[in-house]
């Protein structure tokens, strides 16, 4: 981190100059050659705070300042299914398992910050740690608090769930051989028809996988209907939606001890969507193509997610301008350059 200083309340009521030099993780008041730590806590306390009650007044936060961003504890990944709030991952939600983790320097310096033991840390990377944390628990109730994250959540055990009792059809009839599609796609070559039981046993769990599959690469990314329009296995937009929502719903209610009703029946969707593939509506058909936005689940919660994160930064000392966070590299993943 570069030099940093700051105005903070003295004993006395007045302000009093603290600086920390490069060399030095120890703020000092430069006036009295007083080290000066209570007050330096109580303000980033403060600034913590303010997040956990989020009131706008406490969020407000001039005293501390710091200049430099470490890229290295704020930037995005890559895969569009594990939400990073860094490269290299100092904090990560990951929807196929409903965790979010921290790298254990990130886990250190927010320990610290929050047991109030921030001696010998340097203040700005305290702060930078724990807008990691925050990125990271915004990207947790995203998936806890919305729809679309709820089913892209649930999505990987929906695809358990659909296809388990056609696995367990496969697996008595030929065993543990994968990987399955292969083995389908031999078969039928061969000569089998879907007269066979488990050959259909395995298109079904094949087809119910990948259309489960094709639904998370929309939804993060409307644009993959580019690209997966071309695979043989690619029904239709509404089609991956249809089965992702239904068996979604089939996990839940399979698994969950719910009242008869709580939910719907999505063997009752089946008519309605016939109906739309007989009208040939948008996206509902084989080969015909929906209109798709330039943005997904993925650009949406990780603007989301980087908006807080940089309101925390801001309020607490850090740069209040966008571009200061693009100059260093806040904005650096392809992500960004997309939209």
């Amino acid at each position: 981190m570069g030099f940093v200083e700051s105005l903070v309340p003295a004993a006395d009521g007045a302000k009093c100059l603290v600086k920390r030099s490069p060399e030095s993780r120890v703020w000092r008041d430069v006036s009295s050659n007083q080290y000066d730590r209570p007050e330096r806590l109580e303000q980033i306390s403060d600034c913590i705070d303010s997040v956990r009650l989020g009131t706008q007044s406490l969020l407000y936060f001039p005293m501390l300042h710091f200049s430099d961003l470490d890229p290295h504890l704020l930037n995005p990944a890559r895969d569009p299914l594990v939400f990073h709030a860094t490269l290299g991952a100092h904090g990560t939600y990951t929807t196929e398992h409903f965790v979010l983790r921290l790298s254990p320097r990130a886990h250190e310096l927010v320990d610290a910050l929050t047991r109030g033991e921030i001696d010998g840390y340097d203040v700005g990377e305290l702060l930078q740690a724990y807008s990691t944390y925050l990125h990271e628990t915004v990207h947790w109730w995203q998936h806890m608090g919305s729809t679309a994250g709820l089913i892209l959540s649930l999505a990987y055990p929906a695809q358990v769930y659909g296809s388990m009792e056609f696995l367990q059809t496969y697996a008595r009839g030929v065993g543990g051989m994968k990987p399955i599609k292969d083995w389908a796609y031999k078969a039928m070559i061969d000569g089998k028809t879907h007269s066979d039981p488990v050959l259909a046993a395995a298109n079904i769990a094949v087809n119910n996988a990948l259309d489960i599959n094709f639904y998370k690469q929309l939804a993060c990314s409307p644009k993959a209907v580019l690209s997966l329009e071309r695979t043989p296995y690619f029904e239709s937009v509404g089609h991956s939606y249809l089965k992702t929502y239904g068996e979604t719903v089939y996990a839940i209610t399979g698994s969950c001890d719910l009242a008869e009703g709580q939910f719907p029946d999505p063997g009752r969707w089946d008519p309605q969507f016939l109906q739309l593939q007989l009208r040939r509506c948008e996206g509902f058909y084989h080969g015909w193509r929906p209109p798709f936005a330039e943005v997904g689940i993925q650009e949406i919660f990780e603007g989301q997610a980087r908006f807080c994160q940089i309101q925390f930064l801001a309020s607490s000392g850090g740069p209040e301008l966008l571009q200061t966070y693009r100059d260093q590299g806040y904005f650096c993943a392809s992500l960004y350059r997309r939209v």
